[in-house]
């Protein structure tokens, strides 16, 4: 029996969708074997404070570089728990680079942790992860991709963006 269905829609994701037009479309880059970064630079619109970036903006990063240390290396999982640790306030249109590392994994779980930091090496933010470990011939969890693949698609979820943004304004 399946616990839950997890859809994995690659191409929209907010970090790393290269569909995403409101997304970051960052590149993930494997540093050794067990290590991964992006680099980005956060617009101002996703500010809490005034020039200071949300703290759920940060969060989000450290989840998605954390579980990309395990998704990039063909491992599907889904996060667990996640703690974030707010160091320095990261000041919007900052350059930073978002790391993560794996730090153990058994049959079921994967550990991993991740920091922001800048080119100097200040430290903005650093968390640590917990992420379930799906195993391919698992019947608790089934993960599904999800593929734009036609330009149909692409139209209609080009259109639906272009609806979503327009109720915002």
């Amino acid at each position: 029996m399946t616990r839950f269905e997890v859809t994995y829609a690659e191409h929209a994701c907010f970090i790393c969708g290269q569909n995403n037009s409101d997304g970051f479309r960052v590149d993930f880059v494997l540093d050794g074997e067990d290590g991964i970064y992006f680099t980005v630079k956060i617009p101002e619109m996703y500010q809490g404070y005034d020039g200071i970036v949300h703290g759920g903006m940060i969060s989000t990063m450290l989840d998605e570089v954390m579980a990309n240390c395990f998704f990039r290396r063909g491992i599907d999982c889904v996060t667990t728990e996640i703690t974030v640790r707010f160091i320095k306030a990261l000041p919007v249109e900052k350059q930073v680079k978002v790391i993560g590392k794996i730090e153990k994994q058994n049959s079921r779980f994967g550990f991993s942790t991740g920091w922001i930091e800048d080119h100097d090496g200040t430290r903005y933010a650093e968390g640590s992860g917990k992420f379930y470990l799906i195993a391919d011939d698992s019947d608790e969890v089934i993960i599904r991709k999800s593929f734009l693949e036609s330009n149909e698609s692409n139209e209609n979820n080009e259109n639906n963006v272009k609806n979503k943004n327009q109720e915002y304004k």
